[in-house]
């Protein structure tokens, strides 16, 4: 029976379906149980259960689901995986019974074993595992993923023992399984990996930016668990896979992913990696860098250092730690080698987070045709990677961060706008950026730099740093804040950011400091405008306005007593300090100051106060007033000194006057007088209005006088009887007619003691009442002058006797009798002014007969003066008499007078008698002496050598105070001329004593001292030259620098002793060969002068020697191994402070530097150092010419009468070319500066070395030089724009002097006056400048090696210099000597024609020289023109750039030019001749050239010519 219902079973489906069914449960039957064990038996190999896939298997082929967590995980996957991986199928048993019963006929139930089968299968559908076909279906997939992670944690959580092994066993299996999906980017490629393949991350490191570990991820780098599978897990699936070691990734895990990532670049490949995931890998180094490190944890560069150390990249954290301390990981990352590599020359992108704004390629055409491209081309790194979605805020603070990591943590270069040697910024750069720092907004950076969580600290410290450079400083504060005022200017203009949340400590402080730095600040006070003063005075600011704006805003926080207005004393000193005229150049003083006077021109300009009403009233003049007031500033004069010395000043001017009047013959219009001021510059006043202010402006001082009180008014007493009042002479009511009637005299000075207020009623119709000081002042003058001065109140005729008596008596008596007329000093005065009793001037008595003028001599002169002036009709007042004359000529003898008396009408008229006959005479004379002492013209071709030349110079020069004593010894070699003498050249010289060859020689006999020379006679010369081989001649002079105003010499400046040599300063400083031709060794300079009044002795070539020496003096020796003329010996000695650096040459010799001022200018200082380091290497890398000494020194001084000198060694510059601040200086300060210490650095071979035979050659040296200079300029910014400044300045000054009449060659052929500057030295450089365009830059520099070693040490001609380009090119060039010969501006005329069958075209050029002044020639010149041709059509150039020599008068050119119409000449390229050039260009010629043109110069020229006839269009239709 069993086999029959197993054999029914397999033949029919259907009974199979329902066996297990109908034999169900076991019961108590015996028969049945034995029954139903046999059939059960059968069953086992019959295919009787259903699986869930409906399929009929044996039970030895089932998987039974089961119940639990393993249910869950076998409907979780696919029924065919499982059969495929467990070769059982999955089926569902009805109840617990037919389990069982399916357990007994051999099925099984769903394990941790069969689990772990099914995700370790691969193949058929599921060729990389389960987990992998899964994660590749879709983005929903990774809910499914996750949901695997919960069933096996809640498999593996601890439980039932018996299923404990099959568990673990699980947990083994799962590293080795595909189970971990990984995040990648896109679609296309979702990978699966194992545990054991390496470490897989859940989740992300929190305190890191998100965005850059999930594209590390993408990328690969960092093998992540995608979020979507993350985000799905329960705890027990979380608890699994930390078990597992899937955890969030610590920063060293993170840091050594993106290393990894990053050291996978091959070597070779770009320093900046294009790939996003490069950037991710760099962002979370770049968090990491930004994040403090801490000792409880591995955080921040710990990290990276850990991580480096795993990598076996470093050996130790102690190497990882100095690799990052040297930015050594940027060479790591970004320029991967065997060994470690230094920094990249990479630059940043952006400044302080502000980028270019406009597309790269836009501003590089934007550039390119306004000629103003980057001069040196350097890698740079791309764009930031910012993120989308941000607001501009946040893109500019991202940006930020990257710059601060790629700067400070891997060593690539800041951009710096100001560095030559990187690119400029664009515009957009510029204006955003301005405006970004100029901003107080909330969003603004300053109060971004304050959040600590959007900037971190390191990014704060380098945003910090930016600001505190001086390089970028000095450019950040020229920036456009707002509207057009720059970022330094806000807080002079009074702006001011508002920003309160800049505090007192921490980051606050600090930006405070930055912001005062860059000129702004972020609150108005009084500290902060005072300082705002100060650099408004360091730079030289001339505006009152910007003062006056500063001044009102201090007194509106004093008045209203705001925050800002409290401040220490020496804020306040320092406003006291800080008054601003714009007519002197150093700040004033308020004790220098006065706030207003009467508006009298005379007064004012006589007044040593700065009057700052007229300067500041027109801005609010009660404002001004009560500001000035509290730095103390009198309303008024308020001291004796000044009214007294006001009225000193008024009698100087009355004195210059009557000097003025006299010289203009008494024509009040013609005369013109110069007023005497300590405050402002004086100027000059007319006549007329100086005789009409200076009664008035004398009143006011009396008044000022009569309202001071106490000890003021007591300075006013006079210290002896015989000090003067000073009332006018006698007219007919005007100061003009008394200036007419006394020939421009108008006081007389009356003693006090012979003053008197009032005359009694016996004098009233006397003389005398003439002389009473109340017929001149005003009554409330009164007590001034009785109580005050001591003036007799009243005088009566016995008083007045007596007086008389008593001066007549007191001169007949003079201690120093002048005579027997009575003239003599006066007793007890002090300051030895000469009185006589006549009241006669100086003038008259030397005209009279001097000393022996007696009082009948006097009188003589009066009955010939009364004469003459009745013969002129000018015969005194209206109806006198002679008696009434006379008795003016008694009066007079009465008085005492000094060199501002004017006698009465006869003695005026005796006065201008014999200033007539002195002046015929002089006139005469001085045309004589004229005619005698003009200066011959000196001719070029006259050039002689010396008789004798200097080979070696020993100077010692010893400086006192008041003189300075200079020995030289001098080594002679007579020249081939025999039979003449030495005539050295001498000015100012005092001489002591001459030694030849040991012997000293005798004045008069061995030398003479004639005029300018020293002169020694053959007869002594022809002596020492037959004792000794080498003559040495010895002079020892005595000069006086500190009255030498000239500036010309040795002289005494500020603090310091400096000297000028060039051209013939030399012989102002000892007796000399003063010539250039004469080159000489100074092997040994000595130096002697006080230590404390000059502690710095400088001179040329190296230091060989210094040392102590008695009475606390010093020494220091100075020897110049190379030849060179006296005008470039240079001596300096002072109180000087100075900057010093190093230059390294390019064959390695390490040479000094050191730049000198005044020491309150030392922090100027920096600008001039980097601008000669530059000029250095340029002159080393363009014509391979290396500094041949030790030091080289430069030195700043106020007083020096040129812009600088080249001496050698030893530059000195006027301070206007040396000094320069970021808050004070221009740009164009910066660019004149860097280009003039070029230009004299330049001179130590072009000038030095090499110098001019005579002063004829003079452009030989600076022609040269200034082309030098030029190119150097153009190489260190931009060179179109150099050369346009240089065209520009040749035509508006070199130009017009080849047309004048002073109109010379730029080798002159004859010196009759100084030569033209513009011609010597611009045209000059354009001559220079045409060897290059015609030799090329390679041959001119084969030209000038030839030329160095040629006349190394010598001085030579211009024919030499153009000799050495022929000879070294192999050219004939003999032509352009007319450029050397003539004068004047060639005409380039050009006319073309076109032949489109041929191709040719034609360019006719036709050049006319004119006639100049001196008559030089006209003969045609050699022009270099250079030229390229554009198609009319694209303005494409068809003919690249091409040199045309034109040598004769008119000459055609003819060149092949593919095309079908006339191509368009770019003419004259870079300016490559100075001609006028007129070529007939239309205005659509012009704006092609404009639009398309490959040279720049051509460019500009062809928008200035059109600009030129739009204006003169416009003007002719508005006419």
């Amino acid at each position: 029976m069993c086999e029959a219902f197993a054999g029914a079973c397999a033949a029919a489906p259907e009974i199979s379906r329902r066996a297990l069914a109908l034999l169900g449960e076991p019961v108590a039957d015996p028969f049945w149980r034995v029954a139903r064990e046999g059939v059960l038996e059968r069953l086992s190999d019959v295919s009787c259960v259903q699986t869930s896939a409906g399929q009929l298997r044996k039970p030895g082929e089932v998987l039974l689901r089961g119940s639990g967590p393993l249910r869950r995980a076998s409907e979780l996957l696919p029924g065919e995986l499982v059969n495929l991986s467990c070769g059982r199928s999955l089926c569902d048993a009805g109840d617990a019974g037919e389990e069982r019963l399916l357990r007994r006929l051999g099925a099984e139930t769903f394990s941790a074993r069969h689990f772990a089968q099914c995700l370790a299968y691969q193949g058929g559908a599921w060729p990389r595992g389960w987990v992998a076909a899964t994660w590749a279906e879709d983005v929903p997939s990774g809910r499914r993923i996750a949901a695997l992670y919960n069933l096996l944690g809640f498999i593996m959580r601890p439980g039932d023992e018996s299923s404990e092994a099959q568990t673990s066993e699980l947990l083994l299996q799962l590293p080795s399984l595909p189970l971990f999906p990984l995040l990648s980017k896109g679609q296309s490629e979702r990978p699966c990996a194992k545990l054991e393949e390496g470490p897989i991350f859940l989740g992300i490191c929190s305190a890191l930016t998100e965005t850059w570990q999930l594209a590390l991820g993408e990328s690969g780098a960092l093998r992540l668990l995608p979020p979507a599978v993350s985000s799905g897990l329960d705890s027990l699936g979380a608890q699994l896979l930390a078990s597992l070691g899937v955890e969030a990734p610590s920063r060293a895990q993170l840091a050594e992913a993106a290393l990894q990532r990053l050291l996978r670049l091959q070597p070779g490949a770009e320093a900046a990696p294009l790939a996003f995931s490069c950037w991710a890998a760099l962002a979370v180094l770049r968090d990491l860098w930004a994040e403090p490190e801490t000792e409880k944890e591995i955080r921040g560069l710990a990290a990276v250092r850990q991580a480096l150390v795993s990598l076996g990249s470093c050996g130790s954290l102690e190497e990882a730690k100095k690799l990052m301390a040297g930015q050594g990981l940027g060479a790591l990352l970004l320029a991967p080698a065997e060994k470690l590599q230094p920094p990249p020359t990479l630059r940043c992108p952006s400044v302080l987070g502000h980028l270019r704004q406009l597309p790269s390629d836009l501003v590089e055409r934007i550039e390119a045709f306004l000629g103003l491209s980057a001069a040196r081309p350097s890698p740079n790194l791309q764009t930031w990677p910012l993120a989308e979605g941000q607001d501009g805020q946040q893109r500019k603070l991202e940006a930020l961060r990257w710059e601060a990591f790629f700067v400070d943590c891997l060593g690539a270069q800041p951009r710096r706008p100001a560095d030559w040697r990187q690119e400029r910024a664009s515009p957009d750069l510029v204006f955003s950026l301005g405006q970004e720092l100029g901003s107080d907004g909330p969003r603004s950076l300053w109060v971004s730099l304050l959040d600590e969580k959007a900037v971190p600290d390191a990014v704060f410290r380098y945003a910090v740093g930016r600001l505190e450079h001086s390089a970028d400083r000095a450019w950040l504060a020229e920036l456009p804040a707002r509207a057009t005022l720059k970022l330094r200017e806000l807080f002079l203009n009074g702006l001011y950011l508002d920003l309160p949340q800049l505090g007192a400590a921490g980051r606050g402080a600090e930006l405070q400091k930055r912001l005062a730095a860059l000129g702004a600040r972020a609150r108005l006070d009084v500290e902060g405008l005072s300082a705002a003063l100060q650099a408004l005075l360091r730079g030289q600011c001339r505006s009152a306005s910007h003062f006056a704006r500063l001044y009102l805003n201090i007194d509106t926080l004093e008045t209203t007593g705001a925050a800002g207005a409290a401040h220490g004393e020496d804020v306040e000193a320092a406003l006291r300090e800080c008054i601003f005229d714009p007519a002197v150049k150093e700040p004033m003083r308020a004790d220098d100051c006065v706030w207003e006077l009467p508006k009298n021109e005379v007064l004012t300009k006589c007044c040593h106060l700065t009057v700052l009403s007229d300067i500041y009233a027109s801005f609010g003049d009660v404002q001004m007033k009560r500001y000035f007031e509290r730095r103390g500033v009198p309303g008024q004069p308020h001291t004796a000194e000044c009214y007294l010395r006001m009225r000193s000043n008024l009698m100087n001017a009355a004195e210059e006057f009557g000097k003025a009047w006299r010289r203009a013959e008494g024509n009040p219009e013609m005369a013109m007088v110069p007023l005497p001021s300590m405050a402002q510059p004086g100027g000059k006043i007319s006549a007329t209005d100086f005789l009409d202010q200076i009664w008035d402006a004398l009143i006011f001082i009396y008044k000022g006088m009569s309202t001071l009180e106490g000890q003021e008014r007591q300075a006013l007493r006079p210290f002896s009887p015989v000090e003067a009042i000073l009332v006018p002479l006698p007219g007919a009511g005007s100061m003009l007619e008394v200036a007419r009637f006394h020939d421009g005299a108008l006081f007389r000075r009356i003693s006090v003691c012979e003053s008197f207020w009032e005359v009694a009623p016996d004098l009233a119709d006397s003389v005398a009442a003439l002389w009473a000081l109340s017929g001149f002042f005003p009554p409330e003058l009164r007590p001034l002058f009785v109580e005050c001065f001591g003036v007799r109140e009243v005088v009566d005729a016995a008083a007045l006797r007596e007086g008389i008596q008593a001066r007549i008596n007191h001169g007949k008596r003079g201690g120093q009798s002048r005579g027997s007329g009575g003239f003599g000093f006066v007793a007890g005065d002090g300051r030895g002014r000469m009185v006589n009793e006549l009241g006669l001037p100086e003038e008259l008595l030397r005209a009279l007969g001097g000393d022996t003028v007696t009082e009948a001599d006097a009188l003589a002169a009066a009955e010939e003066a009364l004469a003459s002036l009745r013969r002129r009709g000018r015969g005194g007042h209206s109806g006198s008499s002679d008696d009434e004359a006379l008795a003016g000529a008694t009066r007079g003898r009465k008085s005492a007078a000094n060199r501002w008396s004017a006698p009465p009408a006869w003695g005026a008229c005796a006065f201008v008698a014999a200033q007539q006959r002195r002046r015929r005479h002089s006139t005469a004379a001085a045309a004589a002496a004229v005619e005698q002492s003009a200066p011959p013209e000196i001719f070029r071709k006259d050039y002689q050598e010396p008789s004798c030349w200097i080979r070696e110079a020993r100077l010692t020069v010893r400086i006192f105070e008041q003189r300075t004593e200079v020995r030289s010894r001098l080594r002679l070699e007579r020249a081939e001329r025999s039979g003449e003498g030495l005539a050295l050249d001498g000015e100012e010289l005092r001489l002591k004593r001459v030694v030849l060859a040991g012997l000293e020689l005798k004045d008069g006999e061995d030398y003479n001292v004639t005029g300018e020379k020293l002169v020694i006679s053959t007869v002594a010369l022809d002596a020492a030259d037959a004792v000794e081989e080498d003559i040495w001649l010895e002079t020892e002079v005595e000069i006086k620098p500190e009255e030498n105003t000239q500036l010309s010499g040795l002289y005494y400046s500020g603090s310091m002793y400096c000297s000028q040599m060039e051209a013939q300063g030399f012989r102002r400083f000892t007796y000399y060969l003063d010539r250039p031709d004469v080159m000489s060794k100074f092997t040994s300079v000595r130096i002697e002068a006080d230590e404390d009044r000059c502690p710095i002795l400088l001179s040329n070539g190296n230091r060989i020697a210094t040392g102590k020496l008695p009475e606390g003096r010093h020494f220091a020796e100075w020897s110049d191994p190379f030849a060179k003329p006296c005008y470039l010996f240079a001596l300096v000695a002072g109180d000087l402070a100075s900057i010093q650096d190093k230059f390294v040459t390019a064959s390695g010799r390490e040479v000094h530097l050191e730049v000198f001022a005044a020491r309150e200018d030392k922090d100027q200082l920096w600008h001039a150092m980097r601008s000669l380091q530059h000029a250095m290497r340029w002159d080393e890398e363009r014509f391979g010419l290396e500094y041949d000494l030790d030091i080289y020194n430069i030195v700043a001084v106020r007083d020096f009468n040129m812009g600088a000198m080249e001496n050698k060694s030893l530059n000195v510059f006027n301070t206007s070319l040396t000094l320069a601040r970021e808050d004070t200086a221009t740009d164009d300060d910066y660019e004149s500066i860097e280009g003039v210490i070029g230009h004299e650095y330049f001179h130590n071979w072009t000038g030095n070395r090499v110098t001019c035979r005579d002063w004829f050659q003079l452009t030989l040296k600076e022609g040269l030089t200034v082309y030098r200079d030029q190119e150097f300029s153009s190489d260190m910014g931009s060179r179109a724009r150099k050369r346009i400044e240089d065209v520009r300045f040749l035509r508006s000054y070199q130009f017009p002097e080849d047309s004048g009449p002073m109109a010379h060659p730029i080798r002159p052929e004859r010196c009759a006056a100084r030569f033209l500057a513009a011609t010597v030295y611009g045209k000059g450089a354009e001559v220079i400048r045409m060897y290059e365009t015609l030799l090329g830059r390679d041959g001119f520099r084969k030209g000038m090696d030839l030329y160095f070693q040629r006349h190394d040490g010598t001085a030579v001609t211009c024919d030499d210099f153009r000799a050495a380009m022929q000879d070294a090119n192999g050219r004939d060039l003999s032509q352009f000597e007319r450029w050397y010969s003539q004068a004047g501006t060639p005409v380039l005329k050009a006319a073309d024609t076109w032949d489109p069958e041929q191709g040719i075209y034609t360019l006719t050029l036709k050049q006319s020289v004119p006639a100049t002044a001196d008559d030089s020639g006209t003969l045609p010149m050699p022009i270099p023109v250079r030229l390229g041709l554009l198609d009319r059509a694209t303005g494409k150039e068809l003919v690249p750039d091409t040199v045309l020599e034109l040598l004769e008068e008119e000459h055609s050119f003819e060149l092949p030019v593919a095309g079908e119409e006339k191509p368009v000449p770019s003419l004259l390229r870079g300016f490559s001749a100075p001609v006028q050039l007129q070529y007939d260009y239309s205005d659509k010629d012009l704006a092609l050239l404009a639009a398309f043109d490959t040279d720049s110069f051509n460019r500009w020229e062809s928008m200035q010519r059109l600009g030129t006839k739009a204006v003169l269009d416009a003007l002719a239709v508005s006419c």
